[in-house]
């Protein structure tokens, strides 16, 4: 049973933080090739996991191409890290586990996936660690596992689906107005948001920095954006890529002298001039 949990966690692990990472970016350039090639070799070794339930050996050469997929991702960015000599502060530790837990055991699954591909025929004696077909009984166990974690998942995407709902947002930005966009939450003395019919409405200063005593609201709900001027609304889209004004929303927290700070950001502008800004942003950060 060793390969099928090693190829299954190596596989859910190193999907799970490519996918949070692309996620960090509000998906709005979809995934580069080096993401999709992780993310392919993550579903080839959640498969091979499969496969090593009857044929080792084949899961173990389904296993190593999966692998070797995904470093083609993690090789350019630890490579980066090493010539940067970066070092993560502390206050980065839990942030850090999962990439590093990708890594060890994407290289753990190449190692073993490598040694298993290669090994004689001659030296298959069955072992824990290198173990023939699993019996009959473990491999009807692992189905029936696999079925109920698919149910319960989806159980919990839908519940929890149900209950993120919030009411729509409308946020009125001044006319012509071009760059990030940020709403600072439970500001003592600040005004609190106001409501229009089962909206929340924001009213963005000039400088594009709006603070509010209210708290942050999370879950779903179907958010609107207008430049606002004495002329009346004008619609800013917020999806697709075509004509598309708003772009990299995301919410976060800042400390401070006074606590923790709930804060949400957006840009408005074109995709290029996000692209620009982002590194600008990206620079002024380190």
């Amino acid at each position: 049973m060793l390969p099928f949990f090693l190829y299954f966690a190596a596989g859910a692990v190193t999907a799970f933080h490519v996918y949070l990472l692309v996620s960090e970016t509000g998906f709005e350039f979809g995934f580069n090739v080096l993401e999709l090639a992780s993310l392919l070799g993550s579903a080839g070794l959640v498969a091979a996991a499969y496969v090593s339930l009857c044929r080792p050996r084949v899961a173990a050469r389904m296993a190593l191409i999966a692998a070797l997929a995904c470093w083609f991702f993690y090789a350019p960015g630890i490579a980066t890290i090493i010539r940067s000599d970066r070092r993560l502060p502390s206050s980065e530790f839990p942030a850090a586990v999962l990439p590093w837990a990708a890594i060890g055991l994407l290289a753990f699954a190449t190692a073993y996936s490598g040694v298993v591909s290669f090994k004689a025929r001659g030296d298959e004696t069955p072992t824990w660690l290198f173990p023939r077909a699993a019996q009959r009984a473990r491999r009807i166990g692992v189905g029936v596992f696999s079925v109920l974690a698919v149910i319960g998942l989806s159980a919990c995407f839908a519940l929890g689906a149900h209950h993120s709902q919030r009411p729509s947002s409308r946020f009125l930005i001044s006319d012509g107005y071009v760059g990030w966009v940020r709403i600072e939450f439970s500001v003592t003395g600040a005004p609190a948001m106001s409501g229009e019919q089962n909206q929340y409405v924001f009213r963005i200063p000039a400088d594009g920095v709006l603070r509010t005593s209210s708290a942050e609201r999370y879950g779903w709900g179907k958010d609107e954006y207008f430049y606002s001027s004495e002329r009346g609304l004008q619609s800013l889209p917020s999806e697709g890529v075509a004509g598309r004004m708003i772009w990299g929303k995301i919410n976060g927290e800042q400390g401070g002298a006074r606590g923790t700070q709930p804060y949400e950001e957006f840009f408005v502008g074109t995709g290029q001039q996000f692209k620009e800004m982002a590194g600008v942003k990206t620079e002024q950060s380190q």
